[in-house]
């Protein structure tokens, strides 16, 4: 999955959607031959990893389950995708398989574990990005190394309800439309709006000091 391709084999199209198939498709053909499928998947990896990698970071508060979750998700596209149908945006699908990786992360023993051990006030400034496939340590975004009041935000947002939080990030981090939230989380759209205004109730009394 690390071979090298120059720009000029992916065709200059708007990010519409087009580029993803495209690379899909080729890698799809390609499967089975040695060394080559692996460079479509990589500029997939290259495209989404730093904003799954930020989902994962924000959902589960820990620098090192966000960079181990971030490598599930991807083994899990990598394994899943011929069984993908082109009937939605790839990014929507790689959303839910993010967004369902998350939830099972978080009801897992481990994290529970973690959770007790690391308290409140945890924090990972000083970690470097060593997500692969690549690194991510070339993107200047550091989630861990952001401003004392978004950081306290990033601490109130983790004591949110699993679900909750979710869908705070995906509406008010990610900017993510009530439809596709609906369609990630298989919550019923005005479920969806009811708890995330709880959510922002509950943030807003938390934030108030």
């Amino acid at each position: 999955m690390r071979a090298e391709h120059s720009p000029s084999e992916v065709p200059p199209v708007p990010d519409t959607g087009e580029e993803d198939r495209y690379l899909i498709r080729e890698f799809l053909s390609q499967r089975g031959t040695p060394g080559e499928a692996g460079g479509a998947f990589d500029k997939l990896v290259m495209k989404y990893r730093d904003r799954i990698f930020s989902l994962c970071c924000r959902m589960l508060g820990d620098y090192e389950e966000a960079n181990d979750c971030s490598q599930e998700v991807f083994i899990k596209v990598y394994r899943g995708l011929e069984g993908f149908k082109f009937q939605s945006h790839f990014s929507t699908w790689l959303y839910r398989i993010a967004v369902n990786t998350c939830k099972n992360q978080l009801g897992s023993r481990a994290h529970r574990d973690r959770e007790k051990t690391l308290g409140f006030n945890h924090t990972a400034s000083n970690a470097e990005y060593s997500f692969e496939p690549g690194s991510v340590a070339e993107n200047p975004e550091r989630l861990f190394e952001r401003s004392e009041t978004e950081r306290t935000v990033q601490r109130a947002i983790k004591t949110l309800p699993a679900q909750q939080r979710l869908l705070v990030l995906l509406r008010d981090i990610e900017g993510r439309p009530y439809e596709e939230i609906s369609s990630l989380t298989g919550i019923a759209l005005g479920t969806v709006k009811s708890r995330l205004n709880r959510a922002r109730e509950q943030l807003k009394s938390l934030l108030k000091a």
